[in-house]
Parts: C-alpha cells; sequence; structure tokens
C-alpha cells in the first residue's frame, strides 16, 4: 500500500529486516552444525588411522612369531635379522613324549606380541 507519493509502509512488524535476519540466523546455526559435524567427522578419521597403523604393528609381530616358529619346526635355528626382534624360550608344562612347549615373542614397533607353540624336541 502506497502513501503519499513513493514512501511505501509495510503492515508486517520489522518489515523486511525481520526476514532477513532470520534468514542469516538460520544459515549461521546451520554452518555451525556443519562444521561441528565436519570436526567430529575428522577426529574419528584420524583416530581409525591410529588403530589401524596399531593393528598392522600388531600383525606383523604375530607374522614374526609364526614364521619362527615354522622355522624352529623345520628344524632350522632363526637367523639374524629375526633374532634381535623374535625370543624363544621353554615352558615348563608337560609336553608329548619328543615334544617340547615354547613360548615365541617379537616385538615390531614398540607392540610386543607372543604365541606358544609345540615343537619336536626334548625339553631343556
Amino acid at each position: 500500500m502506497k502513501i503519499r507519493g513513493d514512501i511505501q509502509r509495510d503492515n508486517r512488524a520489522g518489515g523486511a529486516q525481520a526476514r532477513y535476519g532470520f534468514f542469516l540466523g538460520e544459515s549461521l546455526v546451520t554452518l555451525t552444525i556443519g562444521l561441528g559435524l565436519l570436526m567430529m567427522l575428522g577426529a574419528v578419521i584420524v583416530k581409525q588411522h591410529h588403530q589401524e597403523k596399531i593393528l598392522a604393528e600388531r600383525r606383523t609381530a604375530v607374522r614374526a612369531c609364526e614364521d619362527a616358529v615354522l622355522t624352529l619346526r623345520s628344524g632350522k635355528t632363526l637367523g639374524t635379522d629375526a633374532g634381535e626382534n623374535v625370543q624363544v624360550e621353554n615352558v615348563a608344562d608337560a609336553a608329548p613324549a619328543g615334544m617340547r612347549w615354547v613360548r615365541v615373542r617379537a616385538m615390531v614397533g614398540g607392540k610386543k606380541e607372543a604365541i606358544v607353540a609345540l615343537l619336536p624336541g626334548e625339553s631343556r
């Protein structure tokens, strides 16, 4: 509705200013929520990557233990490359005749793993 020439009157409270202010507020809230979700997603991805590295190191240590057991089972001695990271010790438990229990420990990247295996040979 026009009153006296080019002066225009708006019947809504606050006029167009209220509408733009509401839109700006909604946009800021949406942006804040979106940034918060992105930050949480980033933190989860970093944590997952860290856990993947830990699991990979543990799998490598278990593989080193298994390789050592297979080498000892075939009657060979452990090589010098495995000697630093892999330790073999006899376990005092009773074993079948001609066999012995051993505990094989390996350390890779600060992660220690151990397996117990039955090997041929008499207990020492």
